[in-house]
């Protein structure tokens, strides 16, 4: 904030270029301790060595005064009451203990000790002005101790059972006087401040300092102290001319040019349109058959949804209206649903576990949370229920990053009955934008440089959606239609743009509001006028194992039910999908393959007439979250489109 903002506050005077020579106030500071240590324990450093390392923290409060020596130096002096508390501690050596099956184990005692120091903190410093309310600082000072207090006392680390000789972790010491303190410890400090006015010659400052010491703190050892601190202060003017005042010049009437700025927008097309149609739409979203674990654990983790008894008799597979992985969340109460309504399905889980986990039975004891949930929820019988240690999946993921670790640890779903684990069906609108986006392209002439930017998107009722940066304009921005929530326009709206740029002066420039014609095509439209509609149907093929173009048996049933459905004429187009795991080219190939042997199952079992493509701009795509395995996993898909006449058309 404050660089950008210097072009503009240099313009300006600073609060060292004033007429108000002489201004006092109050200051107040929190600081950060860091000590470097070597410092001995009295009566205990011939068997526990010295204090290594330690932080703290500390306060000061106090009076302030600042002189005006010349037009770009003032002398600031300041004298306060400090207060300082923090640890250093002594990192015992590790020494052999015996365990509770009278195993050998490791244990460790530090000994720490707490400190407490009060004293006086006077500093002078030259302060000197870098632009309008911003300045640096130098000082020398002093820390005139008052008093001290120290605490010392054993620490039990290792291992977690280890009690010292009062049956407890800690044991305290001593207190007291401990160390032979300096009485006096030299200080430099440097700063800044950022100097707000409050009224005539009087200010607020925020200020940041590093105070460190220039001698040591005790007569024996060694004790560095490193302060970084934040602090403020409020000083207030007494009049009085600066010495070296120069005679006041007539004043420059000239105007000064202000640095030039312009913004501009082009677009690609030209004239910015859009069509929006809606199509009746069915999508199949697959179920995938896999629970993820934590590592290490064998509870269901908290993101998938798990009912109550009693709310399971509300749950339907009807209610599922969310995105594809929050469908997911619901796999094991659809599995209950349907286990519960088909009775003479079984179902077999078999849990896994990763190379890194080395929990005895963690596999098996993963399915067997699985199977608890189903049978104590749902009220599945436990016979129609059958748990396997798989320990490694057959087909594991690569585990050389954390990524494949977790994906490796999973429990997975075989029921005898492909009913249970069908897709879930829903039909709903489809709306598609014509053309799918549209580029900005956006300039700007700006002499003091660009410090941020923004492009608007109004709509009848304010900002529909807001693109915005910082620094350098981009070469370009691709927009998708979509608002800020992410939907295309549902009713008749008007939407316009503008881009607007700020420089380094905070001077602003914005283009002419430019207007987007938006079409509307409603399926209603197509009705009342008897225009021929199209539905579209989505399905994904989801068990794809990592690395394999090989369709499984259940999808190759679910291709050929699909191919039963279309109806001559229909255009079918297949586009295939892999996670981020492995080589790029290796992922479009892959990709590819999964969408050619499907789309060969589907043309043996469609009828003549149907157009079928295979769309190669698929590939490694993010469709779902790369950053989790379920996400993962519902990449490694193909995606069939059916577009065909409504009945009827």
């Amino acid at each position: 904030m404050l660089l950008s903002m210097t072009g503009l506050l240099s313009a300006q005077s600073s609060p060292s270029n004033d007429s108000v020579r002489y201004r006092f106030g109050i200051y107040f500071n929190l600081d950060s301790r860091s000590e470097s240590l070597d410092l001995p324990i009295p009566e205990y450093s011939s068997f526990c060595g010295t204090l290594q390392d330690g932080s703290g923290s500390s306060w000061n409060v106090g009076g302030l005064l600042d002189v005006g020596v010349l037009p770009w130096l003032t002398l600031g002096g300041r004298l306060g009451f400090s207060r300082a508390s923090g640890e250093m501690r002594h990192a015992g050596d590790p020494f052999p203990l015996r365990g509770e099956t009278n195993e050998v184990i490791t244990g460790r005692v530090d000994q720490v000790i707490d400190y407490q120091n009060t004293g006086i903190e006077a500093v002078v410093s030259c302060l000197v002005p870098f632009a309008m309310r911003l300045r640096g600082s130098i000082g020398l000072g002093a820390w005139f101790r008052l008093f001290s207090e120290e605490a010392h006392r054993e620490v039990a680390v290792l291992p977690s059972t280890l009690l010292l000789s009062n049956s407890q972790r800690e044991l305290d010491l001593r207190s007291g006087g401990l160390f032979a303190y300096r009485p006096v410890v030299p200080l430099a400090n440097v700063g800044l401040h950022y100097d707000l006015p409050i009224g005539a010659g009087s200010y607020l400052s925020l200020e940041p300092r590093l105070t460190f010491p220039l001698l040591d703190r005790t007569t024996s050892g060694s004790w560095w102290t490193l302060r970084l601190g934040i602090g403020g202060s409020i000083r207030f003017g007494i009049s009085g001319d600066r010495p070296d005042e120069p005679p006041i010049q007539p004043v420059d009437t000239t105007p000064q040019r202000l640095p030039v700025l312009i913004a501009d927008v082009l677009t690609d097309p030209q004239v910015v349109t859009v069509e929006i149609t809606e199509y009746d739409s069915t999508e199949a979203l697959p179920l995938l058959n896999k629970v993820f674990f934590e590592e290490n654990s064998s509870d269901i983790p908290k993101h998938y949804h798990l009912l109550s008894i009693s709310e399971t008799a509300q749950f339907s597979t009807a209610q599922l209206n969310g995105p594809t992985l929050e469908v997911y969340r619901d796999l094991l109460n659809v599995v209950g649903l349907r286990m519960s309504r088909l009775p003479n399905a079984t179902l077999r889980i078999t849990g896994h576990r990763n190379g890194r986990e080395s929990v005895q039975g963690l596999a098996l004891a993963r399915a067997e949370a699985v199977k608890d949930y189903l049978v104590n929820t749902w009220e599945i019988f436990p016979e129609r229920i059958t748990v396997e240690d798989g320990k490694l999946p057959p087909e594991p993921a690569p585990e050389r990053s954390e990524e494949g670790l977790r994906e490796n640890a999973h429990v997975s779903l075989e029921p005898d009955n492909p009913n249970v684990m069908l897709p879930v069906l829903r039909k709903y609108i489809q709306r598609i934008a014509t053309p799918p986006s549209v580029r900005f392209y956006p300039k700007a002439i700006a002499e003091a440089g660009v410090i941020d930017w923004q492009l608007d998107i109004e709509g009848n009722e304010g900002i529909w959606k807001s693109i915005a940066g910082t620094g350098r304009l981009p070469d370009s921005i691709r927009w998708d239609w979509t608002s800020d929530s992410g939907t295309l326009p549902t009713i008749p709206i008007e939407l316009s743009y503008r881009l607007t740029v700020r420089d380094s002066l905070l001077q602003e420039s914005a283009t002419p509001t430019r207007l987007i014609d938006v079409r509307l095509n409603t399926i209603q439209d197509r009705l009342e006028n008897r225009v021929n509609d199209t539905v579209i149907e989505s399905y994904s093929l989801l068990l794809f194992d990592y690395d394999s173009p090989e369709v499984s048996l259940f999808d190759r049933g679910l291709i050929r039910a699909i191919a039963g459905r279309v109806r001559q004429g229909a255009n079918v187009r297949f586009t295939g999908y892999t996670d981020s795991l492995g080589d790029a080219r290796r992922n479009n190939e892959l990709a590819l393959q999964r969408a050619e042997e499907a789309a060969k199952i589907f043309r043996a079992a469609a009828p003549k007439g149907v157009n079928i493509m295979i769309n190669d701009q698929g590939g490694e795509r993010e469709r779902f979250p790369f950053n989790t395995p379920e996400g993962r996993s519902y990449n490694r898909t193909v995606v069939i489109e059916v577009r065909m006449l409504a009945e009827g058309s």
